[in-house]
């Protein structure tokens, strides 16, 4: 997912169903980690964005967004 995604990617648009209005809510350096978690997942699944589950998605989205880079950290270097 490195390049810049095609509303008609099967990948991107089951990554917007699963997400939805949360991609909104995330920083410039959030969405940068999660669209290369997304891409590593994609990876490993042969670039077969059929076999990728939401729970997965999710996963990464979690990944980021509690543990990785959490919107507190983002608050208080004041980026929200």
């Amino acid at each position: 997912m490195s390049n810049p995604p095609k509303q008609e990617d099967p990948f991107v648009q089951k990554v917007l169903e699963v997400l939805g209005s949360r991609l909104d809510q995330l920083i410039p350096q959030q969405l940068s980690l999660l669209d290369r978690a997304l891409g590593r997942i994609l990876e490993r699944h042969h670039h077969d964005p059929s076999t990728v589950t939401a729970d997965e998605i999710i996963g990464a989205y979690e990944l980021i967004t509690e543990h990785v880079y959490p919107f507190e950290f983002a608050a208080l270097h004041g980026q929200l």
